[in-house]
């Protein structure tokens, strides 16, 4: 299996192992990609919140403007639990469907904004 598989990214994630950004951003289109430093978590900071809310025994998040759901895809692949993804524009919340898929994790992805949502159903919170 290839190093920078999705399902090898996606089994080093599982047992906490860091992975580059250009490995994990390789399934996002180039527009994407292009902005990922600037705009989207880098993984190396989705897996250390990961990790504290794995350690805080946290069992439900809701990532605020997922974007293209690189934090949820590496917190539920880390952490577990509920992981959903809110984001306003269309096109992020397809990508991020679909990148969710591609890594095999159980991470959810809806459009809306953070006033559709009952805050009492989540312990952590991502912005």
């Amino acid at each position: 299996m290839p190093e920078s598989s999705p399902s090898s990214i996606a089994h080093a994630l599982r047992e906490g192992r860091c992975v580059s950004d250009s490995g994990f951003d390789r399934i996002y289109p180039a527009r994407v990609r292009a902005v990922s430093c600037r705009f989207w978590t880098p993984v190396s900071v989705a897996l250390t919140g990961a990790q504290w809310l794995r350690e805080a025994g946290s069992r439900n998040l809701l990532d605020v403007g997922s974007g293209p759901g690189k934090f949820c895809i590496v917190a539920s692949l880390v952490a577990g639990g509920e992981t959903l993804g809110i984001e306003q524009r269309p096109h992020l919340i397809a990508m991020a469907r679909l990148a969710a898929r591609t890594y095999e994790a159980p991470a959810r992805f809806e459009l809306g904004t953070i006033d559709q949502f009952d805050p009492c159903r989540f312990d952590a919170w991502y912005f």
